[in-house]
C-alpha cells in the first residue's frame, strides 16, 4: 500500500470523508467460519483503533434472529436482521461450508436492492457463490477459495475466475477466506480511508507486509521455491494447466529441455514419486476438487481430468482415495468434513 509524498494528503482527506463511519454489515449464512467472522470485525476494529475515531460500524446480520451455527461447532448471536438492518455501506456474506438450500434465498433480493443503491458488497469463500447465484458478479473479477472455485465456472455468464487472495473489483470484493481475509479488509481500508489508515491497521496487526491480491493462494504442488528446479518447474507448470490433456513423458521432457530419463531422475530428487505419477495425483486431486465442490456428473469430470473413460476414472479414483467417487461427495455432503485438509499434492 503506496503512502503519500508529504505523508499528510491521505490524512487530511480522510479528515473530509470520514465525518460519518461507515456502516458494514457481515452477513453471517450457516456453516460460516468463525475464523473469518473475527478477522472481518478485528481489522476493521483495529482500524477504529488506530485512528482515534470510529470509521466503521459492524454489525452481524442474518435473516433470523435464531443463533446461526458455525463450522467449529458453535454458534453467533446476529445483532440484527435483514428487515431490520440500516442499509450499509458496506456488506460482506460469509460462508465456509454450503448452507442449508433454503438458508439462501432470502439473501438474494436483499443483496440485489443493496448493489442497486451502489454500497460495496463482498463474499468470502462459499458467500461468493451466493453473490454469484445473485448475479452480482457479472463481468467481474472474482476470487475465492481454491475448493469452490470450480462451482463458480459453473455459472453462465462473465464471472473471471481466479485462484487468487482475494479481488477488488469496482464495488465488488470476493475473497478466499482464512488468512487472506486480513489482507482483503486492509485494501478495503485503504479504499475507503486511504493508505495511512490502512498502513497504521497493519502494523498494529504486527502485519506490514500484506501479501498483493494476485499472489496465488497454493504454491505449486510438490515444490518449495527454495528448491524448485527451473525445468522441472515448467514441467511442474505445464501439467496443472492441462488437466483435461494429459501431457506424455516425451511432451515434457522436450518442455524441459533435457532428456526423459534425466527429467525423472529429477522429479524423484525434488518430489519423491515419477513425473508421470506426480501428473496423475495431480490430476486426480483436481477431480476431487470437481466431486466435492460441484453438482458435475462423473462423466464430466472424468473428461475434465483427462480420463480417457469413465471407467478409467473410476478405478484410479477408488485406489487413491478407498471409495468410489460417487461415495465420496455422498459421504462429504453427510458430514461436511474434509477429508482432504491434511493432505499436500
Amino acid at each position: 500500500m503506496a503512502t503519500t509524498q508529504t505523508g499528510q494528503s491521505d490524512a487530511h482527506s480522510v479528515g473530509k470523508r470520514a465525518a460519518e463511519p461507515k456502516i458494514v454489515h457481515l452477513i453471517v449464512l450457516p456453516n460460516s467460519s468463525r475464523l473469518d467472522l473475527v478477522l472481518c470485525m478485528e481489522v476493521l476494529r483495529y482500524a477504529n483503533v488506530v485512528s482515534g475515531r470510529l470509521l466503521f460500524e459492524i454489525s452481524i446480520i442474518a435473516s433470523k434472529s435464531d443463533a446461526v451455527p458455525l463450522t467449529d461447532g458453535g454458534v453467533v448471536l446476529p445483532q440484527t436482521t435483514l428487515n431490520e438492518a440500516r442499509s450499509p455501506d458496506v456488506a460482506i456474506v460469509l460462508g465456509a461450508h454450503p448452507p442449508p438450500v433454503d438458508a439462501v434465498p432470502p439473501y438474494k433480493s436483499w443483496l440485489r436492492k443493496l448493489a442497486r443503491s451502489g454500497a460495496i458488497i463482498g463474499g468470502i469463500d462459499w458467500g461468493v457463490i451466493v453473490l454469484a447465484e445473485a448475479g452480482l458478479l457479472e463481468n467481474c473479477r472474482v476470487a475465492a477459495h481454491w475448493e469452490v472455485t470450480a462451482r463458480l465456472l459453473e455459472y453462465p455468464g462473465t464471472l473471471k475466475v481466479t485462484e487468487d487472495l482475494y479481488a477488488f473489483d469496482r464495488n465488488r470484493m470476493t475473497c478466499a477466506g482464512r488468512c487472506a481475509v486480513i489482507e482483503m479488509m486492509l485494501h478495503l481500508i485503504h479504499h475507503l480511508y486511504g493508505a495511512n489508515i490502512a498502513t497504521a491497521t497493519g502494523q498494529d496487526l504486527v502485519y506490514s507486509s500484506p501479501r498483493p491480491a494476485n499472489t496465488p493462494q497454493k504454491l505449486s504442488h510438490g515444490l518449495l521455491p527454495t528448491t524448485a528446479d527451473r525445468r522441472l518447474a515448467k514441467c511442474l507448470a505445464a501439467i496443472e494447466a492441462n488437466p483435461e490433456t494429459p501431457l506424455s513423458l516425451a511432451e515434457l521432457a522436450e518442455i524441459a529441455g533435457t532428456s526423459q530419463r534425466y527429467l525423472q531422475k529429477l522429479a524423484v530428487k525434488e518430489l519423491g514419486t515419477s513425473i508421470m505419477e506426480y501428473s496423475l495425483s495431480f490430476r486426480l486431486s483436481k477431480a476431487r476438487d470437481l466431486v466435492l465442490h460441484t453438482d458435475m456428473p462423473m462423466v464430466a469430470i472424468a473428461a475434465a481430468t483427462g480420463f480417457s473413460a469413465p471407467a478409467v476414472f473410476s478405478r484410479a479414483f477408488k485406489q487413491r482415495y478407498g471409495k468410489s467417487a460417487r461415495s465420496y461427495r455422498v459421504g462429504y455432503r453427510q458430514s461436511r468434513a474434509r477429508p482432504f485438509a491434511l493432505e499436500t499434492h
